[in-house]
């Protein structure tokens, strides 16, 4: 047997005794307080992270020029430009320049991605460094080896998918379809 009662009471074991449940107790609601705590700071910068995202949409306005560094172009839909193919004298280019407008309300940052036409594709070489909250700018996408990204009126669609960063780091994305016919765009949005 590893104790017996001899008939009066020890108050400082049974002092050390309340002691220890209570001091566990403590310990149980502390670690149940902090993992709150973790969670409720989570939920806190996820609200945060959300209140400051971009959201780049096209933009689109006839009679509207937007400049960029590259120049400037209308924003009635993508315009396309490039070297004329029968001057050897010339590299083989092509590019297409989306105008695009952030309806988010923090800047887009390192915005870059693919546009793809009926008879090729290109990239973003140089990426837009940040088009701010309410502001419009110029997605850039070329083709160095010979494709041409020119579309007419007779082709279908045209398309882009655009990959940009937000202030915490995390890329979104948005996903855009130029109907070449009806001269309009349909989009989608997502984390990339």
């Amino acid at each position: 047997m590893l104790a017996s009662f001899n008939g009066t009471w020890d108050w400082t074991a049974i002092g050390t005794l309340a002691l220890a449940v209570v001091t566990g107790g403590s310990l149980v609601f502390g670690w149940a307080s902090l993992k709150q705590t973790q969670r409720e700071i989570a939920l806190s910068r996820r609200e945060v992270e959300e209140a400051h995202r971009p959201v780049l949409v096209p933009f689109q306005r006839s009679n509207t020029a937007i400049k960029f560094r590259g120049g400037e172009i209308s924003a009635g839909g993508p315009s396309v430009s490039g070297n004329e193919t029968d001057r050897q004298d010339l590299p083989h280019y092509s590019g297409a320049f989306l105008p695009v407008e952030n309806v988010g309300v923090g800047p887009a940052l390192n915005v870059r991605g693919e546009f793809t036409g009926p008879r090729g594709s290109g990239t973003t070489r140089f990426p837009t460094e940040a088009i701010a909250a309410g502001a419009h700018g110029v997605v850039t996408f070329e083709n160095w080896d010979g494709d041409s990204l020119a579309f007419t009126g007779n082709d279908a669609q045209v398309s882009a998918v655009v990959d940009y960063d937000d202030v915490a780091g995390r890329t979104h994305r948005t996903t855009v379809a130029f109907d070449i016919g009806n001269n309009a765009y349909r989009s989608s949005f997502g984390e990339s």
